[in-house]
C-alpha cells in the first residue's frame, strides 16, 4: 500500500514537471528565437530585446536543469544522494533563479527610464549609462549571482561542520541553518525588490504628472 502510494506520487510529480517544463521551455525558445531571427535579419539590438533575450535564455536553463532536477529525485533517488551532484544542482538553480531576478529587475529600470519624461540632469545621465552598459550590466549581475550562492553554500558548509564537529543535536543545528537561510535569502531578494519598487514609483509619478500636464492644457 505504501509503495502504491509513494509510486502515484512520483507519477503526479512527473506530470507536473512535464507540463511545467513543456509550456516554460516553448515559450522562453519562441521570444528567444524571434529577437534572435530579427538581429540576423539586421533589425537593431534594443536594450529591452537584450534583457529579454537574456531572460529567456537564463529561464531555459533554469527550466532544463530543474527538470532534470525532479528526475533524478523521482528516478535517482540514490544519485542524487551525493553530494556533489546536489551542489551542482543547487548553485546551478539557485544562480540562476537569483539572476533572473535581477535581470527583470533591470528590465522594469530600462522599461521605467524609456518611458519617464523626467529632465533631471542626473536622471538623464543614469538613463544614458545604463542604455549604454546594458550587455556589461547582464554578464555582471549573472557573475554576482552565481558568486553570492557560492558564497551562502560555503557559509552553510561552515556553519554546518561548525555545529556537526561540536556534537550538537539536529534541532540545534536545525536554528542557525534556518537563520542563515533567512539572512541570505532576505540579502539576496532585498536589493533587486527595493530597485523594482523605485522604479516602478517613478513610472507611476511619471504618468500622473503626465495626466496632470494634460488635463491642465485641456482646461
Amino acid at each position: 500500500m505504501a509503495r502504491s502510494t509513494e509510486d502515484e506520487y512520483d507519477v503526479q510529480c512527473l506530470a507536473a514537471a512535464v507540463l511545467t517544463f513543456t509550456t516554460g521551455l516553448i515559450t522562453q525558445l519562441f521570444i528567444v528565437m524571434v529577437n534572435i531571427m530579427d538581429w540576423v535579419k539586421g533589425r537593431p539590438k534594443t536594450p529591452v530585446d537584450q534583457i529579454l533575450t537574456s531572460l529567456g535564455i537564463s529561464r531555459i536553463f533554469l527550466h532544463s536543469l530543474s527538470f532534470i532536477d525532479t528526475m533524478c529525485v523521482i528516478f535517482l533517488r540514490g544519485l542524487m544522494m551525493t553530494s556533489n551532484l546536489q551542489i551542482f544542482f543547487y548553485l546551478s538553480v539557485n544562480s540562476l533563479n537569483l539572476s533572473d531576478i535581477w535581470l527583470g529587475t533591470l528590465f522594469s529600470v530600462i522599461f521605467c527610464m524609456k518611458i519617464c519624461n523626467f529632465q533631471n540632469t542626473f536622471f538623464l545621465a543614469l538613463k544614458t549609462l545604463i542604455s549604454r552598459r546594458v550587455v556589461h550590466l547582464i554578464i555582471a549581475l549573472v557573475i554576482m549571482s552565481t558568486c553570492f550562492i557560492s558564497l551562502f553554500l560555503v557559509t552553510d558548509h561552515i556553519i554546518t561542520s561548525y555545529f556537526l564537529s561540536q556534537n550538537f543535536t539536529g534541532n540545534e543545528t536545525y536554528v542557525p541553518e534556518l537563520r542563515h537561510i533567512y539572512i541570505f535569502l532576505t540579502l539576496g531578494n532585498s536589493m533587486p525588490f527595493l530597485i523594482y519598487c523605485s522604479s516602478s514609483i517613478l513610472l507611476i509619478a511619471s504618468l500622473c504628472r503626465h495626466l496632470y500636464r494634460m488635463k491642465s492644457n485641456s482646461n
